[in-house]
C-alpha cells in the first residue's frame, strides 16, 4: 500500500502541545497558547475555497509565477529532511529528537555527499551529480522531439529516483526542479575547473566543496531575496533581515516550529493550481494537433510521472517523456 503525500511514517507533526515538552526535530514558538482545533467541516469548506473551478482563474497574482509554488515545497524538503535511523524513529514516534539542522544547505539535493552516497554521483567523476535520460520511446505529444535526452532525475531499474530525497519525486516540477540544480551544480563544477567561474578568494576546499559552496549561497539568495519577497510582506522580511522583531527564540538547536510548518506555511497549497502551461507541448488547454489529442498539463497528470503515484501499472512514462521536459520560461520571469 503506497502512502499518501503528506503521511509519512514520521513528520513529527503530532507534536504535544505542552509548554514543557523539550524540542528536537519540530517544537513550538509559543508554547503557552491553545492549539487551534478547527473542526473537520471547517477544513472542508476551506479546501474547498482553494480549488479552482477554472481553467483559468480569476484574480491570478501575477506576481508570484507559477514555479514558486514548487520551489516552497523544494525548500520545505530541503529544511525538513530527516535522516534518523529506523530503530530510533521506532523509539522516537514523534519526532522531536535526533533531527537535521533546519538550514537552507541543500540536503535533498547533495544527501550526505559523494563518499557517503556515491550512488549520486558520477562513478568515473564523483564531483558531478550523475543526470538521467528522458524515456527510449518518442512522447505522445510531439514524437519528433529527440528521445534519451539528459533531462530526467537518475532513476533504478524499478523506475524510483536515485536523488538525496525521494520526496522530490512527488510531482513532475519539482522532480524537475530537482534535475536543474543538478545540473547547475555540476556547470559551477566545470566553470571552476576550466577558470570561467573566477572565485574571488584562495581556498584548499576541493573543487566539489567550492561548487556545493557556491551553488548553496545562490539558492539562500533566491529564498530570501526572490522568493520571499513575492510570498510575505517585504516590509516585514527587510525587518526580519536587519535583526529586529524575532519571536523565534530557542534554547539548545534551531528547530522547525510547527506554528510554521503546520500553519503558517501551508498557504502553499492554496498557490497550486489545477492546471499549467506547462511547455510547447503541453499547455493550460487541450489541444488537437494532426489528429492527436494533446491533454492539457493537468495538476493530476503532473504527479503521474513518479514511481510513487502508484497510478501507472507499467510506468509507461517513467523515465519522463522527452516532450516533457518543463519549459522554465513558464514557471519563472527569467532574465537574460
Amino acid at each position: 500500500m503506497r502512502r499518501r503525500h503528506g503521511f509519512p511514517p514520521r513528520k513529527g507533526e503530532n507534536h504535544p502541545c505542552g509548554e514543557f515538552v523539550p524540542t528536537g526535530k519540530f517544537g513550538r514558538m509559543f508554547p503557552k497558547l491553545p492549539a487551534f482545533t478547527p473542526s473537520v467541516e471547517s477544513l472542508t469548506d476551506l479546501g474547498k475555497a482553494m480549488s479552482e473551478s477554472t481553467e483559468s482563474p480569476e484574480g491570478d497574482n501575477e506576481k508570484v509565477p507559477a514555479g514558486f509554488t514548487y520551489l516552497g515545497q523544494f525548500v520545505d524538503h530541503d529544511i525538513t529532511f530527516d535522516t534518523t535511523a529506523l530503530q530510533e524513529i521506532i523509539v522516537d514516534p514523534l519526532a522531536i529528537r535526533n533531527f537535521r539542522t533546519p538550514m537552507l544547505d541543500l540536503d535533498s539535493i547533495y544527501g550526505s555527499g559523494p563518499d557517503a552516497q556515491p550512488y549520486l554521483y558520477q562513478l568515473e567523476d564523483p564531483d558531478l551529480f550523475l543526470i538521467g535520460t528522458t524515456n527510449e520511446q518518442p512522447g505522445g505529444g510531439d514524437p519528433t522531439i529527440p528521445t534519451k535526452l539528459p533531462n530526467d532525475i537518475p532513476r533504478a531499474s524499478s523506475t524510483l529516483g536515485i536523488i538525496g530525497d525521494p520526496r522530490n519525486d512527488e510531482n513532475l516540477i519539482v522532480a524537475q526542479m530537482h534535475v536543474a540544480f543538478l545540473k547547475f551544480h555540476n556547470k559551477v563544477v566545470q566553470g571552476i575547473r576550466d577558470g570561467s567561474i573566477k572565485l574571488n578568494h584562495s581556498t584548499d576546499k576541493s573543487v566539489f566543496e567550492q561548487a556545493r559552496e557556491l551553488v548553496i549561497w545562490h539558492y539562500q539568495w533566491i529564498v530570501l531575496f526572490d522568493f520571499l519577497g513575492r510570498i510575505i510582506d517585504r516590509e516585514q522580511l527587510e525587518i526580519v533581515l536587519k535583526g529586529g522583531r524575532r519571536f523565534f527564540l530557542f534554547k539548545e538547536q534551531p528547530f522547525i516550529p510547527v506554528e510554521f510548518s503546520v500553519a503558517a506555511y501551508r498557504l502553499g497549497h492554496s498557490m497550486v493550481r489545477g492546471v499549467y502551461d506547462y511547455n510547447r507541448v503541453f499547455t493550460n488547454v487541450p489541444r488537437e494537433v494532426e489528429g492527436r489529442t494533446i491533454p492539457a498539463a493537468t495538476l493530476r497528470l503532473l504527479f503521474l510521472f513518479t514511481a510513487k503515484s502508484g497510478e501507472l501499472g507499467d510506468f509507461a512514462n517513467i523515465p519522463i517523456p522527452s516532450d516533457w521536459i518543463i519549459d522554465c520560461n513558464t514557471f519563472a520571469k527569467l532574465r537574460g
